[in-house]
């Protein structure tokens, strides 16, 4: 039950008034090219991507998003939020990752555009 106010918790300020979340997706390739790129260690794990790759995926992630002034999400593979959200955090304003199963069931995602 916890787990399931946790994810109401995380989705609320990007509702819309229907109940449903507006979201970004972000394209598979991007998901891929983050989730190839993570190495890990004993103690740790980061992204190692060269800064012109990581500036290609912010550039996409804001020309996708826009300048909007509300609150915006975008949705990604659990595997890839954690270092997208570390990319975009200080870089697009206004923009959260989520990952899939941050979603709590019977929320309807509506698709606000494809960051690719």
């Amino acid at each position: 039950m916890r787990g399931k106010a946790i994810r109401r918790m995380l989705v609320k300020p990007y509702l819309n008034p229907s109940g449903e979340l507006p979201a970004f997706f972000v394209d598979t390739q991007i998901e891929q090219t983050i989730e190839r790129s993570i190495e890990y260690t004993e103690q740790s794990s980061h992204i190692n991507l060269p800064p012109p790759k990581i500036r290609e995926i912010l550039d996409k992630a804001a020309k996708a998003v826009g300048a909007g002034d509300s609150p915006m999400a975008v949705v990604t593979s659990s595997s890839a939020r954690f270092y997208m959200r570390q990319m975009i955090e200080g870089q697009v304003p206004n923009l959260s990752v989520l990952s899939h199963n941050e979603i709590p069931p019977g929320v309807r995602v509506v698709s606000t555009g494809l960051i690719q």
